[in-house]
């Protein structure tokens, strides 16, 4: 494989496809990001009502189900049809495709092209959340106290997470809720019953600090080595503190980055990896959680700051020169007005936070690619009714 680091010049004519699995705002930003550069992409996805599936950019596939297992068989079919020699190039988009493909590598190693396939058992290993104290631990880096909830273990969580409040998610990717907070061991209780399917938990110490003491290092990772690398904090997330990021600011952190490179150190992986941390009142960096085998939801926020993962990624995998990215004039702040439709009106309210000189950037506003912001504002006009309707009833209710 190359250095994607001295990639420069145009395009090749003959470059090998690149197959992106899903295309939610995340996947319609890796789609973007690829085909910006003249790399033909196929995008699977199944459901037709997402607007990324209106994109101009890249050729949109059903061919069968992305979930579960039923995502290597959908794979397999997919490369069987194509009629070329040189197995493509594949992105995956959630925490639950990565490890599908992880564990199933075996039968498509044939068929497609893979950056981390070198490092299957390394990337299993740390998307698994019970493997991170004592990888933080080996590390030498900061992790909140943590206990491994199965159900019924209630006596343990005061004695290490210290007083309720305390922090709970699941153990494994993607499960029924990303992060939750219980004031004591009766709201345990019950998420543990609402959830059951997503046992065991993660009980934590819940640090404290707002939504912009969350910050992230974000990697292009070449058999161990850091080849990019994107620096940012969260501005807005939801829930907030403990929910998915709806709004990234680039935010360049020596310290960071230092605590981001130890926390792979030793590691012989490869392709786009990152770390999120929260910063402690004191200043200590906790380890909140990896992302690995793909590219974070907020990728087009890298992107657009000029650390183009996903062509990086491209580029190691093939040896193809591609053209490079250069940081903007002005830093872009994302916004994820689709699952949080007042995050750029409170990012302009709260100015002071953010410093001026910067510009917004949106999950499906593109001049070049026009149609999926279309299709957004078609489906959200289509649901405006129901939720009007939603919000009487809930009036009435209180009334």
């Amino acid at each position: 494989m190359s250095d994607p680091r001295v990639i420069v010049g145009g395009k090749a004519p003959d470059l090998p496809l690149a197959v992106v699995v899903g295309l939610c705002a995340h996947g319609l930003a890796v789609t973007r990001s690829l085909a910006r550069q003249g790399i033909p992409v196929l995008a699977l996805e199944e459901d037709k009502t997402l607007p990324g599936t209106a994109t101009r950019v890249a050729r949109v596939e059903t061919l069968g189900t992305t979930k579960g297992v039923g995502l290597v068989a959908t794979l397999k079919t997919l490369a069987d049809s194509l009629e070329s020699n040189s197995p493509p190039v594949l992105f995956l988009t959630n925490d639950r495709m990565v490890r599908t493909v992880g564990e199933h590598w075996e039968e498509l190693s044939r068929r497609y092209r893979l950056s981390w396939s070198h490092c299957r058992e390394q990337v299993l290993h740390l998307i698994d959340k019970q493997h991170l104290e004592s990888h933080c631990l080996r590390s030498g880096l900061a992790y909140p106290r943590t206990v491994i909830f199965d159900g019924s273990n209630f006596a343990d969580i005061s004695g290490v997470v210290g007083a309720y409040p305390a922090l709970v998610k699941p153990s494994q990717p993607l499960g029924t809720f990303k992060a939750v907070s219980v004031d004591d061991e009766t709201g345990l209780r019950r998420l543990g019953e609402q959830h059951r399917s997503s046992l065991p938990f993660l009980v934590q110490h819940l640090i404290p600090g707002a939504d912009e003491t969350l910050k992230v290092a974000a990697f292009m990772m070449h058999h161990g080595r850091v080849i990019e690398a994107f620096e940012g904090r969260k501005l807005r997330s939801q829930p907030p503190c403990r929910g998915q990021t709806s709004v990234m600011q680039r935010y360049p952190d020596e310290r960071v980055r230092a605590a981001g490179e130890a926390f792979f150190a030793g590691l012989d992986i490869s392709g786009p990896v990152s770390v999120e941390f929260k910063e402690s009142p004191e200043g200590t960096l906790f380890v909140i959680e990896p992302t690995v085998g793909r590219t974070d939801y907020f990728v087009d926020a890298c992107v657009a700051n000029g650390c183009d993962l996903p062509v990086l990624e491209y580029s190691a995998i093939t040896g193809c020169a591609v053209p490079s990215r250069n940081a903007p004039i002005l830093p872009r702040i994302w916004c994820d007005t689709e699952r949080d439709r007042a995050s750029f009106a409170r990012t302009l309210i709260n100015v002071r936070r953010t410093g001026l000189g910067w510009l917004p950037l949106f999950p499906y506003l593109s001049l070049r690619d026009p149609y999926p912001f279309a299709k957004a504002c078609r489906n959200y006009l289509h649901m405006l009714p129901g939720r009007l309707r939603s919000r009487v009833r809930g009036l009435r209710t209180i009334t």
